[in-house]
């Protein structure tokens, strides 16, 4: 018996996919978290909740993936600039193309599941 249902699934996959979904998002240019959360959302809700993002960024930092400064804020306390490095984007690159082949293989799976046999 297979537990977890629906909900459990697509919060398992959702978690595989968010470093490679938040690299994603930073190689199109540097970004605030608040945005970078707004748009992992937006989505498909590939983030649960900003506070995992928090915790993520500080993680991918640690492993030289992704930096940050701090940029003052004329309305507000300063507020964290993240911007991915070059060893993030090699890491992305290589997210990239391992997907593309799991996607390919699922994709053949699912059509031989899906292929109704000749009479």
């Amino acid at each position: 018996m297979v537990s977890g249902g629906q909900s459990g699934d697509r919060s398992s996959i959702r978690r595989a996919l968010v470093v490679f979904a938040v690299l994603a998002v930073l190689r199109r240019g540097p970004t605030h978290a608040y945005d970078m959360t707004r748009q992992l959302r937006d989505a498909h809700e590939l983030l649960a909740c900003e506070s995992d993002l928090y915790a993520l960024m500080n993680r991918l930092g640690r492993q030289g993936l992704v930096v940050h400064r701090w940029e003052i804020s004329p309305t507000g306390p300063p507020r964290k600039r993240y911007q991915i490095t070059n060893e993030g984007l090699e890491a992305l690159e290589c997210r990239r193309s391992t997907w593309k082949e799991l996607r390919k293989s699922l994709l053949e799976l699912l059509d031989l599941e899906f292929r109704v046999p000749k009479s």
